[in-house]
């Protein structure tokens, strides 16, 4: 009876693990979901990324400059030296996201004022 049981339950566990890990391999679109994805130095200037799922995910280096972020789950993402001119990140959420170096210049924030000139580590 142990054996049937561990049978059914490993086909499962191994469906799960396949389903959390191939978005990391999808196309950038909406809805996307990249979390804990390593996605270091894409170029990813003006891609529709509205409400994508970006949770600790690695984005260092990656040119996200006029991408769609509107939405967009960033918790923890790891976004070093990443350029994100004139992104729009409105309604986006970055708690705990690392933005040392990161280029916001021109941005539209999370609560949707527009960054200064010169914005680098978050929106000035």
């Amino acid at each position: 009876m142990l054996n049937s049981r561990h049978s059914l339950v490993s086909p499962l566990l191994l469906g799960f693990a396949c389903h959390a890990n191939a978005g990391c391999f999808d196309p950038p679109e909406p809805f996307v979901d990249w979390s804990g994805c390593d996605k270091r130095g894409l170029d990813l200037a003006g891609a529709n990324l509205l409400r994508a799922n970006l949770e600790h995910t690695n984005l260092q280096g990656t040119d996200l400059s006029g991408a769609n972020l509107r939405g967009a789950y960033m918790y923890s993402t790891y976004l070093w030296d990443a350029n994100l001119r004139g992104a729009d990140l409105t309604d986006a959420e970055l708690q705990g996201a690392y933005l040392k170096a990161a280029n916001f210049e021109g941005a539209v924030w999370g609560d949707g004022r527009t960054c200064a000139q010169e914005s680098q580590d978050g929106c000035n």
